[in-house]
């Protein structure tokens, strides 16, 4: 497994559980890098995961950029997997948009499934085989 961030806080903070007796057999690697221009070659990974990404990035270009950069890094035949928060609950109040100038806290732009769906489309060899909501939180 590679984890790539390029906010290095969270970083330090799976680098330390990683030294801990109970995590020593698993093989990580932790990367400090803009997830906009991977530092890996061409091919290398079986699977790629974005979990809660692309809401970070204020220009369509730079989403475009990161799953474009995820597809270059996936080996012919694997799999992208995506998620985005689901912005529904926050924006049902629309005051809630227009008194944080339509960002939500760290948020800077909400993704609806279809629009994500369609930036998938813009990218070359890729194709969309399960869609789908999750639970609200991820349960160990």
């Amino acid at each position: 497994m590679v984890g790539v961030d390029i906010v290095l806080e969270p970083l330090k903070t799976l680098m330390s559980y990683l030294r801990k007796p109970h995590a020593q057999d698993l093989q990580v690697l932790v990367v400090g890098g803009d997830v906009t221009k991977l530092p890996f070659r061409n091919g290398v990974f079986d699977i790629v995961t974005s979990f809660g990404v692309v809401e970070h990035f204020r220009s369509e270009l730079d989403v475009i950029a990161v799953l474009s950069e995820a597809c270059r890094a996936l080996k012919v035949g694997g799999y992208l997997i995506v998620t985005i928060p689901n912005f529904a609950a926050a924006f049902r109040n629309k005051l809630v948009t227009a008194l944080t100038r339509g960002r939500f806290g760290m948020y800077h732009k909400p993704y609806t499934r279809s629009a994500l769906a369609a930036y998938l489309e813009v990218i070359k060899n890729m194709q969309i085989v399960e869609s789908g909501f999750l639970p609200s939180a991820f349960v160990p």
